[in-house]
């Protein structure tokens, strides 16, 4: 276990006003600074510290090397209907998906259903981020993404797929929204470099070592490759993250299989976004109350013993979120660290611990 003086609780808000202003001395323009930071902090207050704050430093060294171009020039190349497609022009993830996903939602106003990829772009942190986008608009959203590889096919030990992650947001009446997003590996990298900071195990089943043994050492399993999810049906995590790569890369005229990692100077991502108009199915006001009924059944399951209660995907997430707005973010005493070095590196004022 991790000690609790591990942590450092810093206030989000300062966070967030920190890396906007570290990118924008980075060479980011001010917009374009708040959507990366703040989709950042986002993913750390709802509880996935893999996709947050943890990669700021790292999207700064990337830009520093020639990367990621500051300047994210997007053109849409592909316009259709409600379809379209957008040249990244290897900018900012971040802002390549943000774009991206505002057209959509832009389509589905007009057609019901709006589907974007992005090509010729960099990571984008957190999948349901840009799903959730979709949610203030009364829509349901959806998201993949291709990645570097990591997982070999079912019954290979070569990685030709990545952990290949997909989100779906489904707005609700009085519950909260449900939002699944999920690595369709055993676990998503970010998981076992989190692991391997703090100095614990993964447990076995997750991934295998560069000998192709199960291990339960992070630092091994980065060397090696990530397991399919699904264990004894691990053809089925293998299939859907084939399906992901197929619609977020391979038709979307991305890099695919053998993307280059992220130290490499073009890495060329692939991504899809849709958003799908409830109202063009049935109204709103009939909807929200069905979703909030089977949402209603699935909270009243008699418990498995040892269970303190049930959640829906989503859930977890929003209740971190209340507590970590109210509470202060916990962030990884090494992270802090990181964040610190970079505001010396920018001279940029660093005060976002809480006393």
């Amino acid at each position: 276990m991790v000690k609790e003086d591990y942590f450092v609780m810093v206030d989000h808000k300062a966070l967030e006003a920190f890396l906007i202003q570290a990118y924008e001395k980075a060479g980011l323009p001010h917009d374009d600074a708040a959507v990366l930071s703040e989709s950042l902090v986002r993913a750390n207050l709802r509880g996935f510290d893999s996709h947050g704050v943890l990669l700021a430093p790292m999207y700064f060294k990337r830009m520093q090397m020639g990367g990621i171009d500051v300047e994210t020039e997007t053109q849409v190349i592909s316009d259709t209907g409600c379809t379209a497609v957008i040249a990244g022009g290897n900018g900012v993830g971040q802002v390549v998906s943000y774009r991206a996903m505002q057209l959509a939602i832009e389509k589905a106003g007009q057609y019901g259903v709006g589907v974007v990829g992005a090509r010729n772009s960099n990571h984008f942190g957190a999948t349901g981020y840009w799903a959730m986008m979709a949610l203030e608009h009364d829509m349901i959203g959806m998201a993949m993404t291709n990645t570097s590889p990591l997982m070999a096919p079912w019954g290979g030990t070569t990685p030709v797929l990545g952990s290949s992650p997909l989100a779906v947001a489904i707005p609700a009446g009085k519950e909260y929204p449900v939002v699944l997003d999920m690595a369709t590996t055993m676990v998503a990298g970010g998981k076992l470099r989190i692991k391997a900071m703090r100095e614990e195990k993964i447990p076995m089943g997750w991934a295998v070592g560069p000998d192709n043994e199960p291990t339960d050492d992070p630092n091994e399993a980065l060397k090696g490759h990530i397991l399919p999810l699904g264990g004894v049906c691990a053809y089925k995590g293998y299939g859907l993250a084939l399906m992901v790569d197929i619609l977020s890369a391979v038709l979307m005229g991305a890099s695919f299989g053998t993307v280059p990692a992220l130290d490499a100077k073009v890495r060329d991502l692939g991504h899809y976004f849709q958003a799908i108009k409830v109202s063009n199915f049935m109204s709103l006001e009939e909807f929200k109350p069905r979703v909030d009924t089977l949402l209603q059944q699935l909270l009243a399951s008699e418990l498995e013993p040892g269970m303190e209660r049930v959640y829906y995907a989503g859930l977890r997430e929003y209740l971190a979120e209340e507590e970590r707005r109210s509470q202060g973010l916990p962030l990884d005493g090494p992270v802090y660290d990181n964040l610190e070095k970079m505001s010396e590196e920018l001279g940029v004022p660093f005060n976002i611990r809480l006393s």
